[in-house]
């Protein structure tokens, strides 16, 4: 534990503060675990006057240009307090409040995004206030703390991971020569976050997190997903659901137990999921490659920018200006599947950070790097700084195919793909598809265009011809209620047609001799209403009447032209009534 460690003595929590984190100049308090986690609390006190809410107190400006959102009155022990949240550009913060004896108590929960498991620990030391009371003489100054959720239970008030590493050690990390090793149990913690309490709703198949000395399963880093497996002693066996680490140098076996226990000081034999780990390898190693194809495409500038290796599945984001063409994204494929073919081995090396780099090493982004570092040189092009885990020889990528290329921020793209066995069978999913449409079209697969381009144009056709129909039909229409004008004035309801249709009759109707206003209305496909007007020369302002018939179908329309406008709304039961106003607004005579 770091010189700026402190621990409450009477709510019994812990803090350590991370570099270059600062809050508003109103208190010294800035805490938080960096390394562990990124989260940071800051609690202090201020008088409040009686006759000023808590959810008024906290919004005002704790934090140097961040707005305060979505304030939050609540209680807490029967005493008053609020929450809320802030939004900053590179923190995300939960705020608190609690009035008790004439002060505030404020409380900020910082991480880099919020989520649940966040919040819930929030509302967890947002709870502990009620503890604090006026004698708590060790309040009279701000103060630093951190409330430690991992391992809660008889744990829950200790700082965990700081400790816990001066005490175990670190992990060694056996995963890349061997899938099963044996190692002793060091400790075995219950998982506190929300996710695990909902796992093991079944208390006899709890969730705990499990350290050992020397483990095969790699822990999430770089982008590479944690391993999976299970661990197995003499009492008890547990499935690993995930592998991470709390705190670097440390390794965390999530684990789900299925029976038995698991207990302290145990020998026990760790299984790394093979095939999962295989998969995983294969898709890590085709995002070097991947990252090589890209700037030979497009030029040393290009840039990882972040990734995600999982089973089969890789995600990839780099800087760039545009949109990749189909012919872009099939000359990278073709890269990567060469190197595939080449079947060229994957050799792996120590040596100084320094001299990697002047190999010409390249480093994943996101990626943090000591004197020492481990070299990956996937066949004859590419050469990176990576700590994770790969295939021997290209070939056993087995398969690569880009599913898709998207935009994620300014010039910032991404590419996903598929490899190995998934990259196999996307290959025949396409392939049966192809075959289903060929079958449908009664052609040859290699056909299959030339049939597609003759029914585009025999469907063109047909909607020309359909088109044409429609308008004979139309202007029949229009003849037919030209001669039904009363005063010179048309109103009816067509149901069937579409605005452009009614605008196109209404227009060809006020253009005929006799014919000086019209008012079309009907519901094209019985959930919507569309409504036409026209006037004659400036007989009648159409826009006007437009918006005003349209408001009682709870829509609108209008427009600059006089003559002629179109609107429409969604209540299709108030058509009746719109028609009645129609026939007013155009100066149709009632029963008419």
């Amino acid at each position: 534990m770091r010189d700026n460690a402190f621990i409450h003595p009477k709510l019994g929590f812990a803090f350590d503060a991370p570099d270059g984190f600062t809050l508003d100049n109103q208190s010294a308090a800035l805490i938080g675990v960096g390394e562990a986690g990124g989260e940071a609390l800051r609690l202090d006190s201020v008088a409040i006057a009686e006759s000023t809410p808590v959810a008024s107190a906290i919004g005002s400006g704790w934090i140097d240009g961040v707005k305060t959102t979505a304030i939050e009155p609540k209680q807490i022990a029967g005493l008053e307090a609020a929450t809320a949240v802030a939004q900053g550009q590179q923190w995300s913060f939960r705020l608190g409040a609690i009035r008790l004896n004439g002060r505030l108590y404020r409380l900020i929960f910082a991480a880099h995004a919020l989520s649940p498991a966040v919040d819930s620990r929030f509302m967890a030391s947002l709870d502990s206030f009620h503890l604090i009371n006026a004698q708590d003489s060790a309040l009279a100054a701000p103060q630093r703390i951190k409330i430690v959720e991992a391992g809660s239970g008889d744990t829950a008030t200790e700082n965990i991971w700081f400790p816990l590493r001066e005490k175990l050690g670190a992990t060694e990390f056996l995963g890349y020569e061997q899938l099963q090793a044996q190692s002793r149990i060091l400790r075995v913690l219950k998982a506190a976050d929300e996710e695990a309490d909902q796992a093991s709703a079944d208390a006899a198949r709890p969730t705990l997190e499990v350290f050992v000395e020397r483990t095969p399963f790699y822990a999430e880093s770089g982008g590479q997903v944690g391993d999976t497996g299970t661990i197995e002693s003499e009492t008890g066996t547990a499935r690993v659901i995930d592998t991470d680490r709390p705190l670097e140098g440390i390794v965390r076996h999530r684990v789900r137990l299925e029976s038995g226990t698991l207990m302290e000081g145990q020998e026990a034999t760790l299984r790394v999921d093979a095939d999962r780990r295989e998969a995983i390898r294969r898709s890590h190693t085709a995002t070097h490659l991947l990252h090589w194809a890209l700037r030979s495409t497009f030029g040393s500038q290009l840039q990882q920018q972040g990734s995600l290796v999982e089973p089969d599945y890789l995600r990839f984001d780099f800087n760039h200006h545009a949109q990749l063409s189909d012919e872009e994204i099939a000359r990278i494929e073709e890269l990567v599947i060469g190197d595939i073919l080449s079947d060229e081995p994957v050799q792996t090396t120590e040596e100084t950070l320094a001299a990697a780099r002047a190999d010409g090493a390249m480093s994943f982004f996101g990626d943090k790097y000591g004197e020492i570092v481990r070299v990956v040189r996937a066949g004859e092009h590419s050469l990176e700084l990576c700590g994770g885990t790969h295939v021997p020889a290209l070939g056993r990528i087995g398969g690569f195919v880009v599913r898709g290329e998207s935009s994620v921020g300014a010039n910032l793209r991404r590419i996903e793909a598929l490899t190995g066995k998934a990259a196999h069978a996307d290959h025949r999913r396409a392939r049966g598809l192809l075959h289903t449409a060929a079958e449908s079209l009664h052609v040859a697969p290699d056909s299959l265009p030339e049939a597609i381009a003759r029914l585009q144009t025999s469907l063109s056709q047909e909607e020309r011809r359909r088109k044409a129909l429609a308008a004979k039909a139309d202007s029949q229409l229009a003849s037919s209620l030209a001669e039904s004008a009363v005063g010179g004035s048309v109103v009816a309801r067509l149901d069937d047609r579409d605005q452009q249709a009614l605008r196109a009759i209404a227009a060809e109707l006020v253009a005929r001799d006799g014919v000086d206003a019209v008012g079309l209305i009907g519901s094209p496909d019985g959930e919507a209403v569309a409504l036409a007007v026209a006037f004659a020369g400036d007989s009648g302002d159409a826009p006007a009447v437009v918006r005003s018939v349209a408001k009682l179908l709870g829509g609108g329309g209008g427009g600059k032209d006089r003559r002629l406008a179109v609107g429409g709304g969604r209540d299709v039961a108030a058509i009746d009534a719109a028609l009645a106003a129609l026939r007013d607004a155009v100066n149709v005579p009632a029963g008419a």
